[in-house]
């Protein structure tokens, strides 16, 4: 299961790997894959809260925005990072 193995340094490594694997060749301008774009908010959102199932045990949430919602709800964004995000995520 998702939870069952701690977090690891190892797993950031990997996520950032595959997110600059992803990047080669877009360009600056790519709204989705460039850098800022909408890829990065759901690997940020996704990659957080993966981390914080494996060290309390939350249930992970599906999508991006909902995503963002748990984070807020966790304590791990504060209001003005989960508005920032969600509402640049959206108008991207």
């Amino acid at each position: 299961s998702l939870t069952s193995v701690p977090w690891s340094i190892k797993d950031s490594h990997t996520i950032l790997a595959y997110r600059n694997e992803l990047a080669q060749g877009v360009a600056s301008t790519n709204i989705k894959r460039g850098e800022g774009g909408t890829l990065e908010v759901e690997l940020l959102a996704k990659l957080l809260l993966m981390r914080a199932c494996k060290e309390t045990n939350v249930l992970p949430a599906n999508g991006t925005v909902d995503c963002l919602v748990k984070l807020k709800e966790l304590g791990i964004l504060n209001d003005s990072d989960f508005t920032t995000l969600r509402d640049g995520y959206l108008f991207l």
